[in-house]
């Protein structure tokens, strides 16, 4: 009886999704546009969402880039960003620049644009609606990000038109974690039958 007790609490904490990211710049005002300082979120298991507004990338006085970073916490992962909207409300271009980079800053300044200074990069637009950018994101390189990891991205639209993008990011606990986990269920699920 005891280790179905402490077995029903280890998944109790885990099962919740109490404090994940819903970010929406409607709401919670404009994200940082300085790359040295971006606004800081912590991830948490479940899916984290983001919506946010850019423009005008040509212009950067006046036009809105966005950067924001999250941080992975220990014994979570990152399984996947999905591109849930990348629209032009005004009509227009829809596109759209996401870039990644490992580390609490973007290294790269966009009047001088290095991406070799980026871990990767996606230009959004309506085709890829629905799918998975990470990928593209970690440098063509399979498989989730797994934490303790703090990562920065870059977000502007790549003409002048407003262009909205919402995006999920799917956390998860690690597979051999999970399989732990299970496994003390069972464990105290057999030892109740005794």
């Amino acid at each position: 009886m005891k280790y179905a007790t402490i077995a029903a609490a280890v998944i109790a904490a885990t099962a919740g999704v109490a404090h994940a990211v819903d970010y929406d710049e409607a709401v919670g005002g404009d994200l940082s546009g300085d790359r040295l300082n971006p606004d800081a979120f912590t991830l948490d298991l479940g899916a984290n969402t983001f919506r946010m507004d850019t423009v005008n990338a040509n212009d950067f006085v006046n036009g809105d880039i966005d950067y924001f970073s999250v941080t992975i916490p220990t014994g979570l992962q990152l399984d996947s960003i999905i591109l849930n909207e990348s629209s032009a409300p005004m009509g227009g271009d829809n596109r759209a620049f996401i870039g990644l980079a490992f580390g609490d800053i973007m290294p790269v300044d966009p009047m001088f644009p290095d991406p070799s200074q980026l871990t990767g990069f996606v230009i959004t637009d309506t085709s890829q609606v629905g799918s998975d950018i990470l990928f593209e994101l970690n440098g063509f390189t399979p498989g989730p990000i797994v934490g303790e990891q703090t990562l920065t991205f870059w977000v502007q639209q790549t003409g002048q038109d407003l262009t909205t993008l919402d995006l999920t990011f799917n956390v998860a606990i690690p597979a051999p974690g999970a399989a732990a986990l299970f496994g003390l269920a069972g464990l105290a699920a057999t030892r109740r039958r005794r």
